[in-house]
């Protein structure tokens, strides 16, 4: 589950009063199904949202929720299933790894933190640096504890760190929380529709845009975050073009989607790509070097994808979105820019 998704739920679930437990992973070793920084809520009624066990763990970690629930005081687990005789609580895992997590209540009586304000910076389109204590003797660093620090402008290591003090020792996981992809669609054809259910899946914030409003009044395009209708002569006073990670161009309408190109030739994005063959790819290409001949098209042409999408073969709109969906995911992923 992405973090978007964990933070909606969270909200659904404070605003009901609801008490949680927070699941944060700390280490692992091996095999396993997530890495340190991967979170996990709980509520009173035995739900969780999210996963770091793939469901494997998840039904002991339930278990152990209603304890913390009850004392308040933060538990550490450790799961080690890496001996040959792998048969915890008889069922018999086989993902040979060590996985260590914290839990930690969460209710009215803290406002729901730490992971109140985990969930406001998780909403930033900005990384944040997290360090949350794991073990102390220091009072003032109590277990549990979260503190945040930007991490753009200077250094951040993420991992186990050991922290002395003249108040004592304390132990920290260190993390970086990423902003979920923003992906621009620039053509809201019933193409785009399962491009949009398909990235709303992956918790990244969708914006369709197109001339023609009767497409923007499809009932696919209501999981989009943001509908514009707008002329592609004019999409750089419309939106913020250096926000978005990824854009695709895909209005089926050659002067329309040259128009976005234009554009879009002065935003070096993650990924930009143009929907359709190659030969249509080369034809917008020639057409934007032949309007202006004093710009060099050779860096746009290259960093331009088309066709869009890795190569599985696929033919159905269906399968031309996880084709590009799956590009723009290995983009992001290369780039490090998809959060744990």
């Amino acid at each position: 589950m992405s973090n978007r998704f964990l933070v909606e739920q969270f909200d659904i679930w404070r605003s009901g009063g609801q008490e949680l437990v927070l699941v944060t992973v700390l280490e692992t070793a091996g095999s396993t199904y997530s890495k340190a920084g991967r979170q996990l809520l709980i509520n009173g009624d035995r739900q969780y949202a999210g996963l770091v066990g793939g469901g494997c763990l998840e039904g002991d970690l339930v278990l152990r929720a209603e304890e913390v629930l009850k004392s308040g005081t933060p538990q550490l687990v450790r799961y080690d299933m890496r001996d040959d005789a792998d048969d915890l609580w008889g069922m018999g895992l086989g993902c040979r790894g060590m996985m260590r997590l914290l839990l930690q209540r969460l209710n009215a009586a803290n406002d729901w933190q730490p992971f109140s304000q985990l969930a406001e910076l998780m909403r930033r389109d900005t990384a944040t640096g997290v360090e949350l204590v794991i073990a102390s003797d220091n009072a003032c660093h109590p277990v549990g504890r979260m503190d945040f620090s930007e991490v753009a402008d200077k250094p951040f290591a993420p991992g186990i760190t050991a922290t002395e003090t003249t108040d004592g020792n304390y132990e920290s996981l260190r993390w970086i929380i990423k902003p979920w992809p923003r992906v621009l669609l620039l053509g809201a054809g019933p193409d785009s529709h399962p491009v949009i259910g398909m990235a709303r899946l992956l918790g990244w914030h969708i914006t369709v845009a197109d001339h023609r409003a009767s497409l923007l009044k499809a009932p696919e395009l209501s999981a989009a975050d943001h509908v514009l209708l707008v002329d592609s002569g004019t999409l750089q006073n419309e939106l913020t073009l250096e926000s978005y990670s990824a854009a695709c161009v895909m209005s089926h309408h050659l002067e329309t989607d040259l128009g976005y190109l234009k554009a879009l030739r002065e935003c070096p994005l993650m990924y930009t790509g143009v929907l359709g063959p190659a030969a249509r790819r080369a034809e917008l290409l020639d057409r934007l070097k032949a309007e202006n001949t004093a710009v060099d098209c050779v860096e746009f042409a290259a960093r331009l994808k088309g066709p869009v999408g890795l190569d599985i073969g696929a033919e159905t709109p269906q399968g031309i979105a996880l084709a590009l969906l799956a590009e723009m995911h290995a983009t992001f992923a290369a780039a490090g820019v998809i959060s744990i």
